[in-house]
């Protein structure tokens, strides 16, 4: 009697064993026990064997899914500090433009992460014409105070000869996008009166930068064509 009730007893621990981690990896080849009936040790250490095989697995996959859910949560954590933002100013007037390259307006963005900067500049250039005689002003937006060089983001307002004198609104709008690092990125409107005629100045102005994470630039390569040939 004591010996079946013993046997039993390891019945039970296998079965509860096997219950307690029945989320793990699949157990099989248990070896099912009647009562009453003589047991293997054999038999009973494999079916140890095989729980603690699937409970084994089971750790190391718990393991792994920690690791994957602490890198998910870091990133989580980047990409809520790296969200998109603005930062602007703006105002009736934004300065003479003068006949040497200057900053006009300065804006800084402090960026959560590196990433971009969308920098827009617009508003009216409040151009008093003193005579019919040509004249042009320049504007650029960029991150070196007083930049007007010719190239991306420069707007010129040109006035042709001819069109009278007096006063006169041109609207202007200029935009770019600037590779940032984290902490503050100061940008500049600059300004110059290349061919002057009169005085000007830039007039309700706003001076825009919007942070963004990431680009998603893509450039697509075309093949080449494949040559025709025409019989005659």
């Amino acid at each position: 009697m004591g010996r079946r009730i013993k046997l039993s007893g390891i019945t039970l621990l296998i079965l509860l064993v096997s219950a307690s981690w029945g989320w793990a990896g699949d157990v099989t080849g248990l070896k099912t026990f009647s009562a009453g009936a003589p047991a293997k040790a054999s038999e009973v250490n494999a079916n140890f064997s095989a729980i603690k095989t699937a409970v084994d697995d089971n750790n190391d996959q718990a393991e792994n899914n920690y690791t994957e859910i602490t890198d998910a949560k870091s990133d989580i954590n980047t990409l809520k500090s790296a969200q998109p933002g603005v930062a602007w100013t703006q105002g009736g007037s934004g300065g003479t433009i003068g006949s040497t390259s200057a900053s006009l307006k300065s804006l800084t963005l402090v960026a959560p992460s590196s990433g971009y900067a969308i920098v827009t500049a617009s508003g009216f250039v409040y151009w008093n014409i003193a005579n019919e005689a040509h004249g042009m002003v320049r504007l650029k937006v960029s991150t070196t105070s007083g930049d007007t060089d010719e190239g991306d983001g420069a707007q010129f307002i040109r006035f042709q000869a001819g069109q009278g004198k007096g006063i006169f609104n041109f609207p202007f709008s200029t935009t770019r996008v600037f590779q940032v690092a984290k902490g503050n990125n100061t940008f500049y409107l600059n300004g110059l009166h290349q061919v002057v005629n009169g005085t000007a100045t830039v007039d309700d102005y706003t001076l825009t930068a919007m942070f963004v994470p990431k680009s998603y630039n893509s450039f697509i390569i075309k093949p080449p064509l494949t040559p025709i040939t025409i019989n005659p």
